[in-house]
């Protein structure tokens, strides 16, 4: 008996909490909230009954149209890259004058291979998906097959080709941008050679300039 009420007496403080309600946890939400898409175009769409649907279930009456009332939700949708062919037609014109036979014609669509067949924004895209999303030209000519273009992956290193000689003076001002901050980073790489190697042959080295990230 004894023991029995030493026991209840160094109990007796911490019996109450023994009984206490256990504190409610806060169930987490699922999911997440929408992220804002300021950077994406923003059209409206409206979507109307079909006419067999406007009749009202209740009464049998005519539905009509509650001006201005909408329920409104975003959707995000993808717009297909597609590959056409536009025919270019050069307007042709001639002088009206009297013993005049001057003709002009009508500049056509710029291009980065004079007399090329393939557009300033096709070569832009294809430098695009090779330097900035790291897509081979033979995985694009695939990707072109898919959607109807058939294009041979020299055809497009041509393109980014041209297209790099009219970057140059872009290139060399970014160049000259950096090289007159008082901090600019360096990185090396070594660039091994693609010729026999010999006794004594040391690769070559491809130096990059940095500021801010970029690269020059």
């Amino acid at each position: 008996m004894i023991l029995v009420e030493q026991l209840k007496a160094e109990t007796a403080h911490i019996a109450p909490t023994l009984f206490k309600k256990k504190p409610k946890i806060k169930k987490l939400k699922k999911g997440h909230g929408p992220t804002e898409q300021t950077r994406l175009e923003h059209v409206e769409e409206v979507f109307h009954l079909d006419a067999p649907d406007q009749m009202c279930p209740s009464c049998g009456g005519d539905l009509e149209e509650w001006e201005g009332q909408f329920e409104g939700a975003d959707l995000i949708d993808v717009v297909e890259k597609i590959y056409l062919v536009k025919k270019i037609k050069r307007q042709k014109y001639r002088c009206n004058g009297k013993n005049c036979n001057h003709i002009e014609t009508a500049l056509g669509p710029d291009k980065v291979v004079k007399g090329g067949r393939y557009s300033v924004n096709f070569s832009v895209d294809v430098a695009s998906e090779k330097y900035t999303n790291h897509m081979p030209l033979e995985r694009q000519t695939r990707a072109m097959k898919r959607l109807g273009l058939k294009v041979k992956s020299q055809t497009l290193w041509d393109q980014t080709q041209a297209l790099a000689k009219h970057l140059v003076p872009s290139y060399d001002a970014l160049h000259a941008h950096i090289l007159e901050k008082k901090i600019v980073g360096i990185d090396t790489t070594s660039w091994p050679k693609l010729m026999k190697k010999t006794q004594g042959t040391k690769p070559w080295q491809m130096w990059s300039h940095t500021l801010g990230g970029q690269h020059a």
